[in-house]
């Protein structure tokens, strides 16, 4: 009974050794007091048990970086405090900026302003930039940043550039004109002239004052009041009189102040001479 018993113990060890020397390294121990059976799978070197090759995880290749490069065709964009004060300004990007070699979608962003921020906008598609109205006179820097998204083989990038933004006040100009005085009116009494009338004023701010600096001749006979009105004074002679008037502004912050000559022609008529009556006397026929 024992014998057949240890034959089949041996035939079932048989197979199950079989199995699992195919599986890998395996150690099998006597059901029935024998000793453990270790059985190893050898590698073909000889040197031990063979391990399974893990197939390695894909590399994705690295992706470039990106070509993007940007540069201004305009450094420096110059306004009058006049014009931006009224109305908004519009740049195309073509107009100031480049754009070179970007790889992906493109986008544009100003990332600063020294001062003002609210005043400037930009399109964050096609770069149109915005100066709004209201910017007062000063010197602005605005940073400008493109972005590329990149695509599949190269990275997203950037570039910045700093766009530098003047807003400058107007100066004073004055400009004398030409007027005619009566010589009959002279004669008794004073002649005025309006500001608008001797004198064309522009990108003027603040308060005006006025003085005449000289006269060729006659200077005492013309006065000029605060307000720019020129009077020629009774008494004087008929003929062509050249007036320089001094006009100062105080300046806002549209224009500068300053202070400009200019030239006013004081032309004085001749008095008209009173005409005699000279009425016909009907002539005596029969005298």
């Amino acid at each position: 009974m024992k014998k057949r018993l240890g034959k089949a113990l041996t035939a079932v060890l048989s197979v199950t050794l079989c199995f699992m020397l195919v599986m890998g390294v395996v150690e099998v121990i006597g059901m029935v007091g024998g000793p453990a059976v270790t059985a190893q799978v050898l590698g073909s070197d000889g040197g031990g048990s063979v391990t399974p090759t893990p197939t390695p995880a894909p590399v994705k290749p690295s992706k470039k970086t990106n070509t993007i490069s940007v540069k201004l065709k305009k450094k420096t964009i110059k306004l009058n405090a006049d014009t931006i004060a009224k109305k908004s300004k519009k740049y195309a990007r073509k107009k100031y900026l480049s754009v070179n070699n970007p790889k992906g979608t493109v986008r544009y962003k100003i990332t600063s302003v020294n001062k003002s921020r609210k005043r400037f906008s930009i399109n964050s598609k096609n770069g149109r930039l915005t100066i709004k109205k209201g910017l007062k006179a000063g010197n602005y820097k605005v940073n400008i940043r493109v972005t590329a998204s990149g695509n599949s083989s190269y990275k997203s990038g950037s570039d910045s550039v700093t766009l530098k933004v003047v807003v400058s006040k107007e100066k004073l100009k004055v400009s004398g004109k030409s007027v005619t005085a009566e010589g009959t009116i002279l004669q008794t009494e004073d002649v005025s002239f309006a500001k608008s009338d001797i004198l064309k004023i522009s990108n003027s701010g603040g308060k005006q004052s006025f003085s005449i600096t000289g006269a060729d001749s006659s200077a005492e006979f013309f006065a000029i009041d605060e307000k720019g009105n020129l009077t020629v004074k009774s008494g004087i002679a008929a003929g062509t009189y050249k007036v320089k008037v001094q006009v100062k502004t105080a300046g806002n912050g549209k224009y500068k102040a300053g202070k400009k000559t200019a030239t006013v022609t004081v032309t004085v008529a001749p008095a008209q001479s009173e005409v005699p009556d000279q009425t016909d006397t009907p002539s005596d026929a029969n005298a």
